[in-house]
């Protein structure tokens, strides 16, 4: 856990996009939770700084499944190429899928749940209804299989979050009730063990939440007056999800252009100069670190916290080798598109950046670095071009 103290220091230095080096699969899987298909409800909110940097790929790992690991490579010194380093592929026509959410009334109404205090159910009488948040107590078995211990599990109903047929089962049942369901884990379950397999489910419903409807006087009293009614702040919100629908469905257009690119990028050698500068950018990060708490030498701050220091320098190994990867695809990049930092495509980059952060971009070389900056305004403009080059097929998500 005090690794992560060093390894964490390093996330503001990660420009590199080259994660997308895998290879691109057919209907990817959602991350899940418990029983869950997604850990995250979709309609949230979302904040604005992180959302809207929608071609950041950034990461100082590099995927084993890329066309070549740097490890296997030998330095270029000297006088080199770019030929003699990386064979970029044909970037040009790349046919992406741009996923369009269409925001519901259904989207609308969670976000309100998702922001209003929810009410305890305490009327034996009273039923679970879409929108409920229940806490409960689940048990499953595998066909042929014991039931495994009963864990708890709180979860809305309607949000969509677990496997079909979960949330539906509860609709209808009271406080007390204990609901018994026979599901099937989807194929492309997260959990290979149990994916595409039947199971049944004990759901003990021990307490059921409800928000109410929101009303004028509400509406007032939550923004302040902002809004005056539930109608002013329906639109609002509605606004508000299609803008983050847009923003999500436009970083996942970069991801994929990204991916499709890198996927195929054949590195012949690694430039020497670019890995030294990897290298000693993270090490002068971790050094930082290690001064501000009164070490001289990164060793013996990593004997201090009990940290192995060759995982460390491990670490920054990768990380460098990673960062000359992404230097010389970029740079490759622009070098076959003739790009400069005069070129239009560059400066709204730049700009965008800025404005997503609210400063200038000269206040930006002022926080960061004008190196940094400029590296990674770079990264994403190569993300651009090829976007710009590429086929996009809207379909409704």
């Amino acid at each position: 856990m005090k690794k992560n103290m060093l390894i964490a220091a390093a996330s503001i230095l990660c420009i590199s996009m080259m994660a997308g080096c895998q290879k691109p699969e057919e209907g990817g899987q959602k991350g899940t939770s418990q029983v869950s298909e997604s850990s995250t409800d979709s309609t949230s909110e979302t904040s604005s700084d992180s959302s809207s940097e929608t071609s950041d790929n950034s990461t100082a790992e590099t995927s084993e499944t890329s066309a070549n690991s740097a490890k296997e490579l030998e330095f270029a010194e000297g006088d080199w190429t770019f030929d003699e380093c990386v064979t970029l592929p044909d970037y040009k026509n790349y046919e992406i899928t741009k996923n369009v959410t269409k925001i519901t009334d259904d989207d609308v109404a969670n976000f309100y749940r998702s922001i209003m205090e929810p009410k305890e159910i305490t009327d034996a009488n009273a039923t679970v209804e879409n929108g409920d948040t229940l806490d409960t107590t689940y048990q499953f078995k595998l066909e042929g299989e014991d039931y495994n211990e009963a864990q708890e599990y709180s979860f809305t109903v309607g949000a969509n979050t677990n496997i079909e047929g979960f949330e539906e089962g509860m609709i209808g049942h009271k406080l007390g009730d204990e609901v018994n369901l026979d599901l099937k884990f989807p194929e492309d379950y997260w959990d290979s063990s149990v994916a595409g397999k039947d199971a049944s489910f004990k759901v003990v419903i021990n307490g059921i939440n409800r928000t109410d409807d929101p009303t004028d006087e509400w509406v007032q009293e939550y923004t302040g007056g902002q809004y005056n009614t539930v109608a002013e702040y329906d639109a609002y919100i509605r606004d508000y999800l299609e803008s983050e629908a847009e923003k999500t469905a436009e970083s996942d257009v970069y991801n994929q252009a990204w991916t499709l690119f890198t996927y195929e990028v054949e590195f012949k050698k690694l430039p020497k100069e670019y890995y030294d500068e990897g290298y000693n950018m993270i090490e002068s990060t971790f050094l930082t670190e290690a001064q501000q708490n009164g070490f001289s030498d990164l060793e013996s701050y990593c004997d201090s916290l009990g940290t192995d220091y060759e995982e460390i320098k491990d670490y920054m190994d990768m990380y460098a080798e990673s960062y000359a990867k992404n230097m010389l695809v970029v740079n490759a990049l622009w070098d076959a598109e003739n790009l400069s930092e005069d070129d239009e495509i560059y400066k709204n980059v730049l700009n965008e950046i800025a404005e997503t952060q609210g400063v200038t971009a000269d206040s930006l070389y002022e926080t960061y670095g004008e190196d940094y900056i400029k590296s990674y305004a770079k990264s994403r403009t190569a993300n651009e071009v090829i976007v710009n080059y590429a086929n996009i097929k809207e379909v409704e998500a």
